[in-house]
């Protein structure tokens, strides 16, 4: 039977007394702050001691169609977990924390190996594409798989009179957001799905950066990173397609490639691609691996199930 020494809502301190491998570049109190801010979902984060050992899960609740609370870890394809490598205790855990909570959780992270062998109900099947640098250079990446297209296409962006600028404040975020909105009207969408504020929450944050690309005084492309322990996350990027002969955003990428590898980064996470076969095969083209894993549900099956529904037509 385990003892259970205390079970909280996290705070802060929590976060800076724990190190978590196999999810750590999420672990961070204020990104899961500002991602908090960012999207009007309470951080319900969690902190558990236990039998001499300090748990700690970073969690956001959204509401399923509106109605029913749901505990996330955490959404917009990113990922967070409880550092045990032992399945009996990982569910032994769960089970407090479900019941501390009251609510359903929403369990995602393709790089932990004990989640999938937890016998949870997959509600979604999704996938990541990851490059990881190991002792490589930037120069090893891009002969070794970067494929020759590719190569071209940046060697092209490189002679194609670019200026990149690079920021994290509003003014950079606005350039960002009218190419964003842009990308949004090609793509058939005439209202974007994240606002402006949204990405404002994270102005100034260290962790937080937008690479823009200008041509001829126009910004033409942009991208935005995430720059947490471990791993660098390719999390939006934006294109005014009349400009895409220049190559701009492969050009982009092979920059924030680079300087990942400069941090000393594990990897690059080229995030989730959802439906959009080209640009899976775009993120390929860097020499990307596809990392396919389930996202797991624990709590009431009914509400299970049209949560899988949402998440297939989104």
């Amino acid at each position: 039977m385990m003892n259970i020494e205390s079970i909280h809502y996290s705070c802060g301190d929590d976060f800076c007394d724990s190190q978590i491998p196999v999810s750590r570049a999420f672990f961070n109190w204020d990104f899961i702050e500002t991602l908090s801010k960012a999207t009007g979902y309470k951080n319900i984060s969690v902190a558990i001691e236990a039998d001499g050992g300090k748990y700690i899960i970073p969690l956001l609740e959204r509401k399923a169609l509106g109605i029913y609370p749901i505990a996330f870890s955490l959404p917009f394809g990113l990922y967070g977990g409880i550092n045990v490598s032992e399945v009996e205790l990982f569910i032994e855990l769960m089970k407090y924390i479900k019941k501390f909570l009251g609510c359903a959780i929403v369990l995602q992270n393709p790089f932990d190996p004990v989640l999938p062998q937890i016998n949870l109900p997959s509600v979604y099947r999704a996938y990541t594409h990851v490059i990881e640098f190991g002792n490589a250079t930037y120069e090893d990446i891009f002969k070794t798989i970067f494929d020759t297209k590719l190569r071209n296409q940046i060697r092209k962006g490189e002679k194609s009179d670019l200026t990149i600028i690079e920021g994290n404040d509003e003014d950079i975020i606005n350039a960002f957001y009218e190419l964003y909105i842009l990308t949004n009207l090609r793509w058939g969408k005439r209202h974007p799905k994240y606002s402006i504020d949204f990405f404002k929450a994270f102005a100034g944050k260290p962790y937080f950066g937008i690479k823009l690309s200008m041509f001829e005084g126009k910004a033409i492309s942009a991208i935005i990173l995430l720059k947490l322990s471990g791993q660098h996350q390719y999390w939006f990027s934006a294109l005014n397609k009349d400009y895409s002969e220049y190559c701009p955003n492969h050009l982009l990428l092979s920059r924030a490639i680079r300087e990942a590898i400069e941090a000393r980064a594990e990897f690059f996470n080229f995030g989730a691609s959802g439906k959009l076969i080209s640009v899976k095969k775009f993120k390929e083209s860097f020499g990307a691996k596809e990392i396919p894993y389930d996202i797991y549900y624990m709590g009431n099956p009914i509400t299970g199930y049209a949560l899988a529904k949402l998440m297939r037509r989104q």
